[in-house]
């Protein structure tokens, strides 16, 4: 039996706005599966040039309509409520897991107001759009996270609880806005923008999965001394070590630790040995993003991370991060100083096959 549903297609205009709020890093594969008139996919080729596109929908004539026009995309006709329609598709036979998912379900089913799915061997009732959110999220695993469009009621209602639940326990949620009702032609519900990401335990397997590199191993260190802390600090003694901050990164790499600038605050960042030391807030410089040794004990400030291990596993990931250098340069974001997070950091590292803990 077919169950009609309401299509309600994100405007090309919100589709690029909220692309760019998304702020997926250069995702090799973004996957709407109720891809609808393309809007979403097309505003992501629009913000990632090599983005490749991978779409779905039940709709044989909307897709027929898509391939016409953007052939180079890989698009199927499926029903994503039903996993056997999904399995028999050229989608299902090259893809297991992607970078972005992109989601806007429908919003409500006809004469219906909820479903009973199968999530990873639980079962339980949720709204429509839920279900969709639920099942992509299961096929598609997105290494990046996914963008989701879905009615107000799903972040709150007493019927999307249990999966809301089920969703804490992989992913951290991340609002991007809310869109008036006049947003979606003939829908008078109010929608949020949100995104999913998935938990940094999570995200490690599936990018293990998705690749057969070896993965490299290292760790990161935020430094913890603040520069007007320093600079009230004993600058000299038997006790105190080099201190060093953004400034100091080009001499560092030139020409070794600069041992003027001491301090005998004891905080988290006291590195020694084979490194790689980036800015944490600031632009990094290709040139300086290079794998050094630290003879002896420093003090980072809490402007600079450190990448720590074996010198090999640092050569490769120096390799890596200049192989992929402007998506690494496109992580510092900030409408003041730009900056990285450690949580950001991590995730792109995974992305890469490099577990940096």
């Amino acid at each position: 039996m077919i169950i009609e549903l309401d299509q309600y297609f994100t405007p090309e205009k919100t589709a690029s706005i909220l692309l760019e709020k998304a702020g997926f890093t250069d995702p090799d594969y973004c996957l709407d599966p109720t891809c609808g008139s393309g809007n979403l996919l097309s505003a992501a080729h629009k913000v990632h040039e090599s983005t490749k596109c991978i779409g779905l929908d039940r709709d044989r004539k909307i897709i027929t309509k898509l391939r016409k026009e953007n052939p180079n995309w890989l698009l199927s006709v499926a029903n994503m409520q039903s996993e056997s329609s999904y399995m028999r598709t050229l989608v299902a036979s090259n893809f297991k897991v992607c970078d972005a998912l992109l989601l806007n379900p429908p919003f409500s089913q006809a004469k219906s107001k909820y479903l009973d799915i199968n999530y990873k061997d639980s079962q339980f009732k949720c709204s429509v759009a839920m279900s969709y959110i639920m099942k992509s999220l299961e096929l598609f695993s997105p290494v990046q996270g996914a963008l989701v469009i879905a009615p107000e009621s799903l972040l709150y209602s007493e019927l999307d609880e249990q999966a809301r639940d089920y969703l804490a326990e992989e992913y951290d949620f991340q609002s991007i806005c809310d869109l008036e009702n006049k947003t979606f032609r003939g829908a008078k519900v109010h929608a949020s923008v949100f995104k999913l990401l998935p938990k940094l335990e999570k995200i490690k397997s599936r990018a293990i999965f998705r690749t057969a590199d070896k993965e490299i191993k290292a760790s990161i260190v935020r430094g913890g001394a603040q520069v007007h802390t320093v600079n009230k600090s004993k600058h000299y003694g038997s006790d105190t070590v080099p201190f060093i901050h953004t400034r100091m990164l080009p001499k560092l790499f030139e020409q070794g630790v600069d041992e003027s600038k001491r301090t005998n605050i004891k905080a988290n960042g006291r590195i020694q040995g084979y490194c790689i030391v980036i800015p944490r807030v600031g632009l990094p410089k290709q040139a300086f993003t290079k794998t050094i040794k630290i003879e002896n004990d420093v003090q980072l400030s809490d402007c600079i991370f450190a990448i720590q291990g074996d010198y090999h596993d640092l050569k490769n990931i120096e390799m890596r991060i200049n192989l992929h250098w402007q998506e690494f340069y496109d992580l510092y974001k900030g409408t003041g100083a730009r900056y990285v997070t450690l949580s950001k950091l991590k995730r792109w590292f995974i992305t890469k096959q490099i577990s940096a803990f």
